[in-house]
C-alpha cells in the first residue's frame, strides 16, 4: 500500500460511502471525499468556546484529548454513536441531527460494539467502562436503550478488573467476548452468558490474554496483545479437540496494540509507543519518556494480513519525544467500521511527521 493523501487536523470517524469519509475537526463534522479531497460541512458539536479555542493548538489537543475518542455506526437506526470527552453523542445519518449527549462523568468507552443475532443476548449497542482504576473498583458494561439512554447490564465486582477494553460479537461462533485489562487476573478474555447475567473467564492472568482488538473468524478469534512490559504478538484463540480454550502465537509485533480494523478480507493492527505504566508514582508516569520494556523501538507500526496469507508490516511512523501520558501515547487509530475498497484512513497521534493528521493509504491494483 502507498500513501494517497494526508489531511492535517482531520479525525476519521466512519465511511459514508466507499469514497466519502465522515471526519471531525475542531468541533464540527464534515464529509470528506477521498478522491478529490473536497469537504462538506455537516454539523457542529457543542464543545464550548474554550475547547474550540484550544483545538487550534496541537499540544492542548493532546493534553485535553480534544478529538473523538471512539465511535460506531448503528445501521439498524441509521446512527453514528461516538464519544467526545466524557459524553456519548448520537448523529442521525439521514437528517444529520445531533443528540444532546449522555454524560459518562468519570469514564469513557475505549470501544463500542453492536451485538445482533447472538443467541441469548439482546440486540443493541454496548460498551464497557474504560478509566484509570488501579484499585480495581467495580466496572460496568452498558447497553443503549434509546436516544441518549444507556443502562448498566453487568458490573464486575470490586477487585476483579481495572477496566473493559472491548466487547466482541462473534456471529461466526455465536459467542460474545469481553476483553479486560490490565494487570494480574484483570488481563482476561471473558465469555458472556444469559444476556450478560453471567461472565465466564476463558483465559486470564497473563499478558498474552490482555487485548483491546479482536476479530472473529472460522478458525477462531484473532487478537493482538496489549502489554507495554511484555513482548507482543497477534494470536489465535480457539477450542481444541478436548474443548479447552487455547491461545497460540501467529505473528510477533513491535509493541502493544490498542487499535485495529477489518480491511476488505484482511485484518489491520497498529502498535503503540508508551511507557510501562506500572509505577505507583503518578507524576513519574505523567512526565515519563522511558519506553515500555516490551516495545521494540520508537516506531508506531501497522500490520495487515489474515490466517491464509499471514501478516506483514505495511507502515510505520516514529514517535516524538514528548511524555507518553501527558501528551498521549504514540498511536495510530482507525474508523470503527468494516472498510471495503481501496482506502485505509489512519489517524496518528504523537508522531514526528504526521501528528494529529489522517494518513490515507491506498491499495494498489497489484495487491
Amino acid at each position: 500500500m502507498e500513501i494517497h493523501k494526508i489531511y492535517n487536523s482531520y479525525y476519521p470517524v466512519t465511511f459514508l460511502s466507499q469514497y466519502e469519509l465522515l471526519v471531525y475537526k475542531r468541533g464540527s463534522l464534515y464529509s470528506l471525499n477521498l478522491v478529490n479531497s473536497k469537504s462538506i460541512f455537516i454539523c457542529k458539536i457543542k464543545i464550548g468556546f474554550l475547547t474550540y479555542l484550544l483545538s487550534f493548538f496541537p499540544l492542548f489537543v493532546r493534553i485535553f484529548r480534544l478529538t473523538i475518542r471512539s465511535s460506531i455506526e448503528y445501521k439498524k437506526e441509521s446512527l453514528l454513536i461516538f464519544s467526545f470527552k466524557k459524553k456519548i453523542f448520537e448523529l442521525n445519518l439521514k437528517s444529520f441531527e445531533l443528540s444532546k449527549g449522555f454524560d459518562l462523568k468519570n469514564s469513557r468507552p475505549l470501544n463500542f460494539e453492536v451485538i445482533e443475532g447472538i443467541s441469548n443476548i439482546k440486540d443493541g449497542v454496548y460498551f464497557g467502562e474504560y478509566k484509570s482504576n488501579p484499585k480495581k473498583k467495580p466496572i460496568s458494561i452498558y447497553c443503549r436503550s434509546g436516544v441518549d439512554d444507556w443502562n448498566i447490564v453487568y458490573t464486575f465486582r470490586n477487585g476483579t478488573i481495572n477496566h473493559v477494553h472491548n466487547i466482541i460479537a462473534d456471529n461466526v461462533n455465536d459467542i460474545v467476548y469481553v476483553l479486560t485489562g490490565d494487570f494480574g487476573d484483570s488481563a482476561a478474555i471473558w465469555c458472556v452468558h444469559d444476556n450478560f447475567h453471567l461472565l465466564e473467564s476463558i483465559l486470564k492472568g497473563e499478558q498474552n490474554f490482555r487485548s483491546c482488538v479482536a476479530f472473529p473468524t472460522l478458525g477462531g478469534l484473532i487478537y493482538a496483545t496489549d502489554s507495554p512490559f511484555s513482548k507482543n504478538s497477534i494470536r489465535l484463540l480457539y477450542k481444541n479437540e478436548y474443548s479447552n480454550w487455547i491461545s497460540t502465537e501467529i505473528f510477533k509485533i513491535n509493541g502493544p496494540c490498542i487499535y485495529g480494523v477489518k480491511f476488505n478480507n484482511e485484518f489491520v493492527f497498529s502498535t503503540s509507543v508508551e511507557g510501562e505504566g506500572v509505577s505507583s508514582n503518578f507524576l513519574y508516569n505523567l512526565f515519563s519518556i522511558k519506553r515500555g520494556s516490551g516495545i521494540v523501538d520508537n516506531f508506531v507500526c501497522v500490520y495487515k494480513g489474515n490466517l491464509n496469507i499471514g501478516f506483514q508490516l505495511i507502515y510505520k511512523s516514529k514517535k516524538d519525544k514528548l511524555p507518553f501520558l501527558l501528551f498521549q501515547f504514540g498511536v495510530i487509530s482507525f474508523p470503527n467500521c468494516n472498510i471495503e475498497g481501496q482506502y485505509l484512513p489512519m489517524f496518528e497521534i504523537g508522531t514526528i511527521n504526521h501528528n494529529l493528521s489522517t494518513v490515507v493509504l491506498k491499495k494498489n491494483i497489484y495487491e
